[in-house]
């Protein structure tokens, strides 16, 4: 969730992923004594409208509950049930667009690009522990980011007791289906190149259908989140149950789990400090283009397609106005819906009647050169528009000067 939070990539994106609560309300699914029908099916209704990858893992976990808590499918409940729980997935995945034509902007980086590291787990880099930084994260390796924390690793030695390890025993056994349902997407995570820390093993191809699974979900490193959040939670009830033995106290239990809360933040500090940073106001006003104070503002690119010429400008200078846009980095990019804002953009422009609250981003020379509009060259771009917005464009980039005529640089 932190880790989304600061953008560890890019100013903004991939916000829907901070939607772990869903994975964590699926664990806690699966520790109940009965099967919840009703539980699971808002769950995953509510992971599917949030992002496919969630509604991946949750849908695994779901389907270990029904193996764990001896479902038969043959009762009629649990049959009725499953069908309805299809057609309602069916019907929202059609409403939201997950059958949608489109094209990708990652066609070329199929599955083992963005993957997990087995030293991810204990691997603070870069800038997310004081104590624990074993290697530089490099290529796509930070989409498998699943830093423990040092209270979780700390925890680990504590398994060298014997009553330790029993008491793993007994909460790992009775959920093996979970746990296994687990392992197996931490295994899928890793990817066809194993890595460990800056060490690659490379492992032959995915075979016929599981490739094309591999191809859906090529940020498959994300899939380690499930063991993650079990191995933590279990990790840290062995350490709980140990400070409530020997602490001879009540007090002195407070104490000690008050100080160790105190050095894992610390460990933190790096990564705190970064949240700090990333989002506060003063950063994000320092950092944007330029600040229009324009209500109701668009963004668009002519022509209309997947990272055009100097989107991550624009896409930021959007984002600091608060606007809408069509220009961006996307994971999936609906063509039929961009052929059809492509013609309604050039139609207006054409006209002469631009839309006074849309600046056009013209990557298309052929057509600007047929425009008798208000231009201006930003930032490596020309973009168009209304004579008043092109005009509150270039004050801010030169407050003495003013648009006349057809054209500005």
């Amino acid at each position: 969730f932190l880790f989304r939070l600061a953008g560890h990539d890019y100013p903004v994106g991939h916000l829907a992923l901070m939607g772990q609560w869903l994975i964590l309300w699926a664990i806690n699914l699966t520790l109940l004594q009965h099967f919840s029908l009703r539980s699971w099916s808002w769950l995953l209704l509510l992971a599917l409208a949030t992002h496919a990858y969630l509604f991946a893992m949750c849908f695994a976990l779901y389907f270990a509950d029904l193996l764990k808590k001896d479902c038969h499918f043959a009762r009629p409940r649990i049959k009725r049930g499953l069908l309805l729980l299809l057609c309602l997935w069916i019907l929202e995945a059609l409403s939201i667009g997950y059958f949608s034509s489109s094209s990708s902007a990652y066609a070329d980086a199929g599955y083992g690009t963005y993957k997990w590291n087995l030293l991810s787990l204990f691997n603070g880099s870069p800038n997310w522990s004081v104590l624990l930084r074993l290697w530089t994260v490099d290529n796509g390796e930070y989409e498998g980011f699943s830093y423990f924390g040092l209270l979780p690793v700390l925890s680990l030695f504590l398994l060298c007791r014997r009553d330790n390890r029993v008491y793993l025993r007994s909460i790992v056994l009775p959920r093996w289906q979970v746990w296994l349902a687990s392992v197996l997407m931490a295994a899928f995570a890793m990817t066809l190149s194993i890595g460990f820390g800056p060490f690659q093993l490379p492992i032959s191809g995915l075979p016929f259908p599981l490739n094309l699974i591999g191809q859906t979900f090529r940020a498959s490193g994300r899939f380690v989140w499930p063991l993650y959040y079990l191995a933590s939670l279990t990790l840290l009830s062995i350490l709980d149950r140990t400070l409530q033995r020997i602490s001879s106290r009540k007090s002195l239990y407070y104490l000690a789990l008050s100080f160790l809360a105190i050095i894992a933040f610390w460990d933190l500090s790096p990564a705190l400090s970064q949240l700090r940073l990333s989002h506060s106001g003063a950063h994000a006003a320092s950092s944007c283009p330029m600040v229009l104070n324009s209500d109701g503002l668009k963004v668009h690119s002519i022509p209309v397609r997947n990272r055009p010429e100097n989107w991550s400008y624009w896409q930021w200078f959007a984002l600091c106005n608060e606007a809408s846009t069509s220009i961006g980095n996307f994971a999936r990019f609906d063509e039929n819906q961009a052929s059809l804002l492509d013609r309604s953009l050039r139609s207006e422009l054409s006209s002469g009647r631009p839309d006074p609250n849309t600046i056009y981003v013209v990557n298309d020379l052929d057509f600007l050169d047929r425009l008798n509009l208000p231009r201006l060259f930003v930032s490596g771009s020309w973009i168009v528009g209304a004579k008043p917005t092109i005009a509150s464009v270039s004050r801010l980039l030169d407050p003495s000067k003013t648009v006349s005529g057809s054209s500005y640089e």
